[in-house]
């Protein structure tokens, strides 16, 4: 009997953000006068040439892409999330591709959620059970499953997920807008949980900080990439994470 292949979990934002920005060429036409055009058949051939690359890595061709909605959840946790991205703009090509990679492949847009929630929530889901998570964001180091990410195969368990996560509660991350708890970075992190991690330190440290638990919530709830039980897949809903009073060690 054939072995079922690998399901690749895929961060199409990630995947088709590169192809399409690397697509983009400038033009000097004067001293004063530069534009930039992009080829969608070179942004679709940067595009295959990576498929083909995991396609050869993982001997699997059975991949799901995860794209973002326009809405997300966390806005509604904090307004001022990746409001430092407003003015940022997405490469030509980039709309064009999307929609190319999602008539040609399995692609889930879930009302609310980054794709980084709906890889997480597949990798950790029954239903897909041999899974790969590709995704360059170390944010995903924080989903129990198997990530590849800049190259380097990644076995996370439930500990280490878990630990990852309470590091980010704590450092925040500036990319996505939101900043932890003053004054801690990773090293300073790694300090506070030598001997296990587990909520008790993270309102600990924000109360250091003179910040209240219901600082440090919210901040979890930005930095939390959902996991299977976060979500409520049959009615869409996100169930916001809740500290859990046990301890977590690494």
């Amino acid at each position: 009997m054939k072995k079922k292949s690998k399901t690749l979990l895929v961060d199409g934002d990630m995947v088709v953000f590169q192809a399409a920005a690397a697509s983009e060429v400038e033009v000097r036409w004067t001293d004063d006068v530069h534009t930039l055009h992009s080829k969608f058949d070179d942004a679709v051939d940067l595009f295959d040439n990576w498929r083909n690359k995991m396609n050869d890595v993982f001997e699997s061709d059975n991949f799901i892409f995860a794209f973002s909605d326009k809405s997300n959840f966390r806005k509604e946790v904090d307004e001022t999330y990746k409001s430092n991205r407003k003015k940022s703009r997405k490469p030509l090509c980039y709309s064009a591709l999307k929609d190319y990679v999602c008539a040609k492949y399995r692609a889930h847009i879930w009302p609310t959620l980054e794709a980084d929630d709906i890889l997480g929530i597949l990798a950790t889901s029954d239903e897909h059970k041999d899974c790969v998570v590709i995704s360059d964001d170390k944010d995903l180091l924080s989903i129990p499953a198997m990530v590849y990410r800049l190259d380097t195969l990644h076995n996370i368990d439930r500990t280490t997920a878990d630990y990852n996560f309470f590091v980010q509660c704590l450092v925040g991350d500036a990319t996505d807008g939101y900043k932890g708890c003053p004054g801690i970075g990773a090293k300073r992190a790694e300090a506070i949980f030598e001997g296990g991690a587990d909520w008790s330190k993270i309102v600990a440290a924000y109360d250091k900080a003179g910040l209240d638990e219901s600082a440090a919530l919210i901040q979890a709830r930005l930095a939390r990439i959902l996991r299977s039980e976060d979500y409520d897949i049959k009615n869409k809903k996100v169930k916001l994470w809740k500290p859990k009073k046990t301890k977590s060690s690494r």
